[in-house]
């Protein structure tokens, strides 16, 4: 159910999970050989080439497992004995050249002492890259789901469009208030007229930036920045070892997976789509902070949509690795004994990078110039006691107007480390 496909947007990469009956991944129980497992529902832990048989079971399985296994049971049975190596291989790309995944696996087993022992080991490793331009596809761009009649508020019906954007924001900033209210930053700090598109707002007349509209030139909308599909690196391994003493056999296995994804997440959608800026900020070009002055303008309203340099990076690597002995006897032509312990352990490190911290974040859009410098309103007077030595200005007018200075000072990292532990 969660693909490199479905994963954009959110932290689900490098997890694959199976759901029967479409009631969530937590009400399905993977087991393997019958035995619970450290990876739990995460088909990435057990590798293809040890696979045998899928046994599934979709009805009463909660009676003997319990809640995890409402929806049912999917047992994995893997391979008692292999003669010899298999390796295989697998590549792919998309029709339109991108999107390239490759792979491959070997599996390998012998036996010893006249067949009653087996050596079995199997290895597997796939990278899948990204698909970063959801515009590349016609039906995947900034698409979303509007009110088919937004101007009556009892029609509830909705429809699905292309090309719904954001009214309110641009990538380089959009001035909202004010003598240059619909005038949008260029690249080197000028202005250009900002060409919006049609309002979905209830009453169009009353909202001249609407956040959301159909089209537009210049509007840009949440799913520009999102990718289609999600880069993944993953390994998988598995190795056991069984002896057979007369209907007695003693059997040990070790799993080690990992895997990998680092992409551009999500633009900072927390981010306020109404910053204020002071009109004497010295990022704007004299020209522009003379007319606001002549206008008697001490501030105006900025819109601005957190793409590219501000947007957010997410990186997660899942690390599990368990092991497992146990006995499997024949106790006479009707009793069977099965018995085992494991221990496993997944660590899942996450990072979520160019967070915005808004306190830092809210010092550094307040610049001024003090000794032909441009730097931080906070640092301009020495006898202020909110004083920030480390405040670097950011300038917001225009997509690439961040320095790497100010987005080093007013972004950092956000952390979240999980371990869980089976035994």
């Amino acid at each position: 159910t969660t693909t490199p496909q479905v994963s954009p947007g959110n932290t689900s990469s490098g997890n694959a999970p199976v759901d029967l009956r479409g009631l969530g991944p937590n009400r399905t129980l993977t087991l393997v050989n019958g035995r619970r497992f450290a990876g739990q529902n995460n088909l990435n832990y057990v590798p293809l080439g040890m696979v045998q048989r899928v046994e599934v079971v979709t009805g009463g399985a909660s009676a003997a497992y319990g809640s995890d296994a409402v929806s049912g049971v999917v047992n994995l049975i893997l391979k008692d004995s292999i003669e010899g190596i298999t390796v295989g291989a697998q590549s792919g790309i998309s029709s339109r050249g991108d999107g390239n995944r490759y792979g491959g696996d070997i599996t390998m087993g012998t036996s010893f002492a006249g067949g009653r022992g087996q050596l079995l080991f199997s290895g597997e490793y796939v990278k899948d890259a990204a698909i970063s331009d959801r515009n590349s596809r016609r039906n995947l761009g900034s698409a979303g789901i509007v009110r088919l009649n937004p101007t009556d508020p009892t029609d509830l019906r909705q429809i699905l469009l292309r090309d719904i954007n954001y009214g309110d924001r641009t990538s380089g900033g959009l001035i909202k208030s004010g003598i240059f209210a619909g005038q949008m930053f260029n690249s080197d700090g000028t202005l250009s007229t900002y060409r919006g598109g049609t309002s979905l707002a209830v009453s169009p007349g009353t909202t001249p930036f609407p956040s959301q509209v159909i089209g537009g030139l210049d509007a840009v909308g949440l799913y520009d920045a999102i990718a289609v599909t999600t880069p993944l690196e993953r390994i998988s391994t598995f190795a056991r070892a069984s002896y057979d003493f007369d209907g007695i056999k003693l059997w040990a296995d070790a799993t080690y997976g990992r895997s990998r994804a680092d992409y551009n997440f999500l633009p900072d959608i927390g981010a306020s789509a109404s910053i204020t800026m002071q009109a004497t900020n010295p990022f704007l070009s004299p020209a522009i902070r003379s007319a606001l002055a002549t206008a008697g303008e001490t501030s105006f309203t900025l819109g601005r949509f957190f793409d590219g340099p501000l947007m957010l990076r997410y990186a997660g690597t899942r690390e599990q690795i368990e092991g497992a002995v146990g006995i499997d006897a024949d106790l006479g032509a009707t009793w069977k004994l099965r018995a085992h312990y494991s221990h496993g352990e997944i660590d899942w490190a996450q990072r979520v990078h160019n967070t915005r911290i808004v306190s830092r974040f809210n010092n550094a859009i307040n610049a001024v110039e003090s000794g032909g410098q441009i730097v931080c309103a906070i640092n301009a007077d020495a006898t202020t006691a909110n004083d920030d030595p480390a405040c670097r200005p950011l300038n917001l007018f225009g997509y690439g107007a961040p320095s790497a200075e100010a987005l080093a000072y007013t972004h950092g990292t956000q952390h979240n480390d999980t371990t869980n532990k089976m035994d």
